[in-house]
């Protein structure tokens, strides 16, 4: 893997970074702030180092950097493949709250929240779900098996896992709201619960409400 190590003025520990590439096993590949070629590397270290209380504009420098927009593009372009856990899917039918396509891909990792906040995106957490992003659509989402065949004709339950390959888009609304949210390319369920349509039944004790 080639891995893009950029030095900024006031950066230190670029050489350090190029050698734990090395020892990890990765080609390290130097890259100069002001230059807009990332060389076609498959991820981008940025290194520490001194900025004097940004009394330099290292800061500054940086944030306006050529090779800093070519890695905000790299990021924003790149979709993610998450595991998650489906929940609420309304797949073939129109969720009857948002009149939308919908399902929440829920239990997601650490590094998953991480990948996807990196996108701008907002990733909520509930009991029961854990940390979760809710995907909507125009349109029916298609769900596949681990055969790549399409799977039709089956309800899919709560706590199904999955794989789903997210990126984002933009939008904004007549009233002039507007927000970013999660756009799926592909679900590829892995381990399928299929839906009953039973509801566990709860006895309630009326008179011990609070």
């Amino acid at each position: 893997m080639r891995i893009g190590v950029i030095t900024y003025p006031g950066t230190l520990d670029d050489r350090d970074a190029q050698r734990a590439i090395r020892l990890a096993g990765g080609t390290p590949v130097p890259l100069w702030h002001a230059d807009d070629d990332l060389k076609k590397v498959d991820a981008v270290v940025l290194p520490g180092g001194f900025s004097y209380g940004d009394y330099l504009r290292c800061g500054a420098i940086a944030a306006k950097a050529p090779a800093t927009k070519e890695v905000i593009k790299m990021s924003e372009a790149k979709p993610v493949t998450v595991n998650a856990e489906m929940m609420w899917s309304s797949l073939q039918e129109v969720n009857r709250m948002s009149g939308k396509y919908q399902v929440d891909l829920a239990q997601l990792s650490s590094a998953a929240v991480e990948a996807l906040e990196m996108m701008g995106l907002s990733v909520r957490n509930k009991e029961g779900q854990g940390d979760f992003v809710t995907v909507k659509s125009n349109h029916p989402i298609r769900v596949y098996d681990t055969d790549g065949k399409e799977i039709t004709g089956i309800l899919i339950g709560n706590g199904s896992k999955a794989k789903a390959v997210l990126s984002y888009y933009d939008w904004k609304s007549p009233a002039g709201q507007a927000g970013r949210s999660p756009k799926m390319f592909k679900l590829v369920v892995t381990d399928l619960i299929p839906y009953s349509g039973k509801e566990e039944f709860v006895e309630v004790d009326m008179e011990e409400a609070l």
